[in-house]
C-alpha cells in the first residue's frame, strides 16, 4: 500500500501517515506537479512538457531549475524514492504516492461500476488554481471533463441495470446522483422523473420536474426539453400510483416491514404527514406503501424509500397534487386585480402576484382568498383550478424566486395534518433539533463519529446566542424511532430540523448536513464537507462541521426572521409581494455587478431601476409603511456605487430624502436612521468639497447612533459607526462598535465586515498582533473574500516586526486581484483597488532595500490615476508612506498636506497614524 495518498477529486490534498501534508511540499505549483504525474498513471512525462505546462513564462534554464528545485523539495520533505527519473523523463513511484484517480479509474476499467462512483469525490482539481499557468488550467479543464464524462456513463450504468433487475429505489438512487452530477441535462431529469413515478413516488417527480425547470430558466434562460415537459403533463392529469398510510401517533411503532400487508386509506381521507427515521445507525427514511399499482406499472412488495430531505420538499408547482388530496369541497376561482401601474424610475410588470390563502368555512368549504384583490368564495371550483388559475397569474415564478415567501405559502395552502382548511402550527424557526447523524461507514464504524459530532453540534450551537437548541436529552428519545416530521416538530417545538450523516470515502470522511424547515415541510439547505482522518485530525472536523453548521442556521434562521418582520409590518399582501419582489431584484443586481463589462453594469442598473419600480408601487399600495422608501433609499446607494462626480451625488442625495420620508412615516424608525446615516458618511467621503461646511458628519454620527439605540442588534449600523469613528480619530470607540458589529450579527447579516473592521482599528492603534489576528481570522471564515488578501498584503508593508517578503507580496497581489478582477472593481464603482496593490508591493520592496524597483513599480501606479482627480487623492496616502519608506520624509509630509487639504474629514486620522508620527504636520 502506497505510502501517501493524493486526493485529487474534489479540493487537492495530499495524505500522509500522519495526516494531510503541509508545508513546501503542499505549495500549489508543487502539487501541480503531482497532479500532472498522477494523472499519467505510471507513464514518464517529459521535463519539457512539466515545464510547458507550470513555467511557460520562464526563460529555459529558470523554468529547468525551478522544476528540479520543486523535485528536491518534494523529496526531501515526502519520499528520496517518491519519483523514478528516466533520463529526462519523470513519473511518480505508485509504491509511494497513489491517488484517488487511479482508484476511479481502476474500479471504472475493471467493470467494477459502483466502486468508481464511490471513489468519485467530485471534479477534478475543484477549485485548484495556479497562477501564471494558462497551459496548465486547460490541460486540468480537459481532464476535468473527461473524468467527470466517465463517472457518468459509471452513474447511468448503474441506474439502468437497476431498472432492467426491478430494483427502482435502487434505480431512483443512482439516477438522482447523476442529475446532481449533469444538472441541466433534461434527458436525465426525465429519466429521474420516470424513475419516481414508477417506484409509486409521484409527489417527488413532480417536484423534481419543477426544480429542474426553475433551475434552466433562472440559470440558462431556456425550458426544458419537450419530452420532459409532456410526460410531466402527462403525471399532472393522470391519478396518482400511490397513496400514503395514516399518520402514526408521536412513539407508534415503526411500520410494517415487507412480509405485511401494506394499509390502504380510504378513499377521501386526509394524507398522513412523512415519518422521519431519526436512527444513528440507519439513513433518514421516508417509507411509502403502495396498495394498490395499475398492471402497466411494474409491481414492488416493498416499501419505496426516500431521503427525508428531499421527501419533505414541497414547492409551489406541484402543490396541487396535495390540495386534491385536501378533499377541499369546493373553490370560487379568485379573479386578479388590475395591472399595476407604471411606478418610477422604471416599467412595472403586468400585474401583481395573489398570495392565495387556503381558510376553512363554517360549512368546511375552503376560501381562496387573493390578497389585494376581489375574492369570492363559492362552488364549484377544484383546488386544482384555483392553483391553475394562480400560476396564470405568476404565482409560481416568484414563489420560487423568493424562498421564504414559499415557505410561507406552503404553511397556508398545506396544512400539516393533511386536513382542509386547518391552519398548521407555527414554530420558532430559531428553536433548532439536531437528529442524531446517520452513520454510513461499513460495519458501523463510525458511530462513535456520528454520536460523537451529534453531541458536539448541540453542545457548540448552544452556545450561539441567535438559535435556541434542543438539548441531548430533549432529541435523545426520537434517537431510534420512526417518528412523523409533524410529530417530531411538534414534541420538540422546532421550527428547524438538523439531519445529516456521515461516511468514510478512502482516509477522509465525508460529513453532510442537511436543514429542514419544519413548518413549510422543505429542505432549506445542505453541505458536505470533507475532511482526513488521522491522529489530530478530530478537532479540525469538530470545528468545521460546527462553524459551517452555525453558519448556515444563523443565514437561514435570519432570512426567514427577516420575512417576519415583513410581513408583520406590512398593511397590505400585496405590498409585501411587491417588496419581496424588489428585494430579489436587487439581488439579481448585486449578482450582475460582479461581470467586468459595460453591459454589466448597465444590466445592474437596469434591475435597480425594477427594484425601485416595485417599491414605488408597494409605497403607493401602502402609503404608511416606512419600508418600502427606506429600500427605495438603498436602491439608490446601490446604484450610486457604479457612478461618479455629480451623478453619484444626485443618487446619494436621492437616498437621503428616501430616508427622511421614511422618518416622517415612523419617527425614530432604526432602518431609516442608519439609511441616512451611512448615506451621509458617504457624502462626506464622495464629495469632501461639497461636505465643507455642511453637518452631514455630525448628522450622520447622531443618525448611527440612534439606529443602534433604537435596534442594539443592527450589526451594520455598528460597522459604518465603526468605520466613522475610526477615521474621525476615535479609536477607542471604534474597537467597541467593530465588537459590537461582530457580537450583534446573529444572522450574519455582514459577517465579514466585523473582523475587517477590528483589523483596520487595531492597524490604526499600530497593535500589528492584533491586526493579523483579525485578519487571519477574517480569512480563514471567508476564504475568497479579497479583503483579507488586501490586508495580508498591507501588513507585509507595514509591520516592521516581521521580515519583508517581495515574493510574498506579489503572490497577495495575485491572489487579491484573482478574487476582485481590476475590471470588475472598476465597473462596480471601486477603480482604485489595483493601484492600491502595487502600492503596497512597492512598499514592501521598499522595506526590502529594493529601492530602484519600488519606484518602478510606484511609477507604474501613478500612470493608472492620470486623468482622475479623486483618484489622485487616494494615491497621495499610498505614496506619502512609500516616500517615508524610501527615506523622503520632506516629501512624504507635503503630500500628507495636500491629502487633508482634499480630505479634511480624515484631519484626526491623519494625526493618530502611527506611520506618520512624527511626520505631520512638518515640524
Amino acid at each position: 500500500m502506497a505510502v501517501y495518498l493524493l486526493h485529487l477529486l474534489g479540493s487537492p490534498v495530499i495524505q500522509g501517515p500522519d495526516g494531510p501534508v503541509t508545508g513546501r511540499a503542499s505549495y500549489r505549483r508543487r502539487v501541480a506537479l503531482l497532479s500532472i504525474l498522477a494523472l499519467a498513471r505510471g507513464r514518464p512525462v517529459g521535463r519539457e512538457r512539466i515545464i510547458g505546462l507550470l513555467w511557460p513564462e520562464h526563460p529555459s534554464d529558470g523554468a529547468r531549475h525551478a522544476l528540479s528545485e520543486a523535485l528536491y523539495v518534494l523529496r526531501k520533505d515526502l519520499s528520496d524514492e517518491l519519483f523514478v527519473l528516466v533520463g529526462d523523463e519523470v513519473a511518480l513511484n505508485p509504491a509511494v504516492m497513489g491517488s484517488d484517480v487511479a482508484a476511479f479509474e481502476d474500479a471504472a476499467g475493471g467493470a467494477r461500476a459502483e466502486e468508481a462512483a464511490g471513489a468519485y469525490g467530485g471534479a477534478l482539481l475543484d477549485g485548484f488554481y495556479v497562477a501564471d499557468a494558462p497551459e496548465y488550467e486547460r490541460w486540468v479543464e480537459g481532464e476535468r471533463e473527461r473524468l467527470a464524462h466517465r463517472y457518468a456513463q459509471m452513474l447511468e450504468s448503474l441506474a439502468l441495470a437497476a431498472e432492467a433487475g426491478g430494483c427502482w429505489p435502487e434505480a431512483v438512487s443512482w439516477w438522482r446522483r447523476l442529475a446532481t452530477h449533469d444538472r441541466y441535462s433534461s434527458r436525465v431529469a426525465l429519466r429521474l422523473v420516470r424513475a419516481l413515478d414508477t417506484s409509486g413516488d409521484r409527489m417527488a417527480a413532480l417536484r423534481f420536474a419543477g426544480t429542474h425547470a426553475v433551475l434552466l430558466r433562472e440559470e440558462l434562460g431556456s425550458e426544458p426539453d419537450v419530452e420532459l415537459t409532456g410526460f410531466v403533463a402527462q403525471l399532472r392529469a393522470d391519478p396518482p400510483r400511490a397513496g400514503f398510510p395514516p399518520v402514526p401517533e408521536m412513539g407508534a411503532a415503526t411500520p410494517p416491514g415487507p412480509g405485511a400487508q401494506p394499509s390502504t386509506p380510504a378513499p377521501g381521507s386526509p394524507s398522513a404527514a412523512v415519518p422521519v427515521r431519526a436512527s444513528a445507525g440507519a439513513r433518514a427514511e421516508v417509507v411509502t406503501h403502495e396498495p394498490r399499482i395499475p398492471p402497466s406499472a411494474p409491481t414492488q412488495s416493498q416499501a419505496t424509500k426516500s431521503t427525508a430531505a428531499e421527501e419533505l420538499a414541497q414547492p409551489p408547482e406541484v402543490a396541487a397534487a396535495s390540495l386534491d388530496r385536501a378533499q377541499a369541497g369546493g373553490v370560487e376561482e379568485a379573479r386578479p386585480g388590475a395591472p399595476a401601474g407604471a411606478g418610477e424610475g422604471g416599467e412595472m410588470e403586468s400585474g401583481p402576484w395573489p398570495l392565495v390563502e387556503a381558510a376553512a368555512g363554517g360549512d368546511g368549504t375552503v376560501r381562496a382568498a387573493a390578497r389585494g384583490d376581489a375574492v369570492t368564495a363559492g362552488r364549484g371550483r377544484s383546488p386544482r383550478r384555483m392553483w391553475r388559475s394562480a400560476r396564470r397569474w405568476g404565482a409560481v415564478r416568484v414563489a420560487l424566486v423568493t424562498a421564504g415567501l414559499a415557505a410561507c405559502l406552503m404553511a397556508a395552502l398545506l396544512p400539516l395534518d393533511g386536513a382542509p382548511g386547518r391552519a398548521a402550527p407555527r414554530y420558532d424557526p430559531r428553536r433548532v433539533a439536531v437528529l442524531y447523524l446517520d452513520d454510513y461507514s461499513a460495519g458501523g464504524e463510525l458511530a462513535y463519529l456520528a454520536n460523537g459530532l451529534t453531541e458536539m453540534l448541540v453542545d457548540q450551537l448552544s452556545q450561539v446566542q441567535a438559535l435556541d437548541v434542543v438539548s441531548r436529552n430533549g432529541v435523545k428519545p426520537y434517537r431510534e424511532r420512526a417518528v412523523p416530521l409533524d410529530s417530531l416538530a411538534a414534541g420538540l417545538r422546532a421550527g428547524t430540523i438538523v439531519e445529516g450523516s456521515v461516511q468514510r470515502s478512502g482516509d477522509s470522511v465525508r460529513v453532510t448536513v442537511r436543514l429542514i424547515d419544519a413548518n413549510a415541510r422543505l429542505p432549506a439547505e445542505s453541505r458536505s464537507l470533507t475532511f482526513p482522518l488521522g491522529p489530530g485530525s478530530l478537532f479540525a472536523l469538530e470545528d468545521g462541521v460546527t462553524d459551517e453548521v452555525a453558519r448556515l442556521l444563523r443565514r437561514r434562521v435570519g432570512r426567514e426572521i427577516h420575512l417576519s418582520n415583513l410581513s408583520r409590518r406590512a398593511r397590505t399582501p400585496r405590498a409585501l409581494d411587491l417588496v419581496l419582489r424588489a428585494e430579489r431584484a436587487r439581488d439579481d443586481a448585486a449578482r450582475i455587478a460582479h461581470g467586468t463589462g459595460e453591459r454589466d453594469g448597465r444590466a445592474a442598473l437596469r434591475m435597480l431601476g425594477a427594484a425601485d419600480s416595485l417599491l414605488a408601487e408597494a409605497g403607493r399600495e401602502d402609503p404608511g409603511w416606512p419600508e418600502p422608501a427606506v429600500l427605495r433609499g438603498w436602491v439608490a446607494v446601490e446604484g450610486s456605487r457604479r457612478m461618479r462626480g455629480p451623478l453619484q451625488m444626485a443618487a446619494l442625495d436621492d437616498a437621503r430624502r428616501w430616508a427622511e420620508a421614511a422618518l416622517r412615516r415612523e419617527p425614530g424608525g432604526a432602518a431609516a436612521h442608519e439609511l441616512r446615516g451611512s448615506v451621509l458618511w458617504r457624502m462626506v467621503v464622495a464629495a469632501p468639497d461639497a461636505a465643507r461646511g455642511q453637518p452631514w458628519l455630525a448628522q450622520a454620527e447622531r443618525d448611527l447612533r440612534a439606529a443602534v439605540a433604537a435596534d442594539p442588534g443592527r450589526a451594520s449600523a455598528w460597522a459604518t459607526l465603526s468605520q466613522l469613528l475610526r477615521l474621525g480619530g476615535d479609536l477607542a470607540e471604534a474597537e467597541l462598535a467593530a465588537h459590537r458589529a461582530v457580537e450583534e450579527d446573529a444572522y450574519l447579516d455582514v459577517p465579514e465586515i466585523g473582523p475587517e473592521r477590528l483589523y483596520r482599528v487595531a492597524l490604526a492603534l499600530g497593535d500589528y498582533p492584533r491586526a493579523r489576528h483579525w485578519c487571519d481570522e477574517g480569512r480563514r471564515r471567508f476564504p475568497d473574500d479579497f479583503r483579507f488578501r488586501d490586508c495580508a498584503l498591507v501588513l507585509l508593508a507595514r509591520d516592521a516586526s516581521a521580515p519583508p517578503s517581495p515574493d510574498s507580496a506579489w503572490r497577495l497581489v495575485t491572489q487579491a486581484n484573482r478574487l476582485d478582477p481590476p475590471a470588475a472593481a472598476a465597473a462596480a464603482g471601486r477603480p482604485y483597488p489595483a493601484v492600491f496593490r502595487q502600492m503596497m508591493a512597492a512598499a514592501v520592496l521598499a522595506r526590502a532595500g529594493m529601492g530602484d524597483s519600488a519606484r518602478a513599480v510606484s511609477a507604474r501606479a501613478r500612470a493608472g490615476v492620470e486623468g482622475d482627480a479623486e483618484l489622485r487623492v487616494n494615491f497621495l496616502w499610498d505614496d506619502a508612506y512609500l516616500s517615508l519608506l524610501l527615506g523622503d520624509r520632506a516629501r512624504a509630509a507635503t503630500l500628507l498636506d495636500r491629502f487633508v487639504a482634499a480630505r479634511p474629514a480624515f484631519r484626526e486620522y491623519v494625526l493618530r497614524e502611527p506611520a506618520f508620527h512624527g511626520v505631520w504636520p512638518a515640524r
